[in-house]
């Protein structure tokens, strides 16, 4: 089964925070606000070695496996295809605590560290990653919205992420929840 997921946009290869959309945790802080995207860390070393992801629409239940997932993000008036991940599969949330205490021990560390170095979090990077912590901290899989849920929700055999999105001229997939064909 072949699907197409929409995920939010990137110039950092996701391997770190840029508030780029306002879809995400929200991290209010000194008078502004900002939101993480858990998407945001999905190229990081640390997640591909392990070959685990946050990919939105695998936050309702998914009962089986993609064999192709097509990663799209929108920005106005285009569609851009930037990734493709092979034999997907939504984790389940008994498999978290594991997964926490062993593949993603060093998560933590290396998220904060990406926070201090944001330009967008350098001043909020302490408070960002206390509210990151909570979701890390949390064995939901299935969440709506802004609720709580864990920070990877996805297993995969590969991952492509392409050095150059494919530039589509319909405008948008709407709902980052959904799985399109």
């Amino acid at each position: 089964m072949n699907k197409k997921a929409k995920t939010y946009r990137s110039t950092n290869g996701w391997t770190g925070p840029e508030s780029l959309s306002d879809f995400g945790i929200p991290i209010i802080c000194k008078s502004k606000s900002e939101t993480l995207g858990l998407e945001e860390f999905n190229g990081i070393k640390l997640l591909r070695k392990h070959k685990l992801a946050f990919i939105p629409a695998f936050s309702v239940a998914r009962n089986f496996v993609v064999d192709e997932l097509k990663l799209f993000y929108s920005v106005p008036g285009r569609t851009f295809h930037y990734g493709t991940m092979k034999n997907v599969e939504q984790i389940h949330a008994t498999d978290v605590d594991a997964i926490r205490a062993n593949e993603l021990r060093e998560l933590p560390t290396l998220v904060s560290e990406s926070l201090e170095r944001s330009a967008i979090f350098s001043d909020c990077h302490r408070y960002a990653f206390d509210v990151w912590k909570k979701y890390y901290n949390s064995s939901n899989i299935l969440a709506r919205g802004k609720n709580l849920r864990f920070v990877v929700n996805v297993k995969y055999e590969s991952f492509e992420i392409f050095d150059n999105p494919l530039s589509l001229r319909w405008a948008n997939l709407r709902y980052a929840r959904a799985l399109y064909k």
